[in-house]
């Protein structure tokens, strides 16, 4: 009994780790970092810097607004995400909202390409704390 538990363990975990060769849409696998972002500016502000041979794959968010702001995550190249597409769509937040979206496991969100930044972008200078959960590889 135990040695079908620890095959179905390993099986699992297995599943949950991304190939390092690319990712098929029918493969699930988690995420093990975050970004954090407390902080009251305007426009695009990077939370993660990508690198050339991998992308971000983000499986989730917190955000929390204390006023009337628009949030959303953005990619694009620089500090300030050049080029700029949406990876979720605009939030528009009254004061003292915020909204929460997060799995461990990674569920289709648009992923960042290689060379290329992940950036949180606010409509105002309203203060905002957001986490960031994602993976890279």
């Amino acid at each position: 009994m135990i040695k079908h538990a620890l095959v179905g363990l390993l099986l699992l975990c297995g599943c949950l780790q991304a190939s390092a060769q690319g990712v098929s849409p029918n493969q699930m696998f988690g995420c093990n970092q975050s970004a954090q972002y407390d902080a009251a500016t305007s426009g695009p502000t990077l939370l993660v810097t990508g690198t050339a041979t991998g992308g971000i794959y983000v499986c989730g968010f917190v955000f929390w607004a204390d006023g009337i702001v628009n949030v959303d995550l953005i990619y694009g190249t620089g500090a300030t995400c050049t080029g700029a597409t949406k990876v979720t769509p605009l939030f528009q937040f009254t004061a003292q909202t915020g909204i929460v979206d997060h799995l461990p496991v990674y569920t289709g969100l648009p992923p960042v390409p290689p060379s290329n930044n992940l950036c949180i972008n606010a409509s105002t200078g309203v203060q905002i704390q957001a986490i960031v959960y994602y993976t890279k590889f």
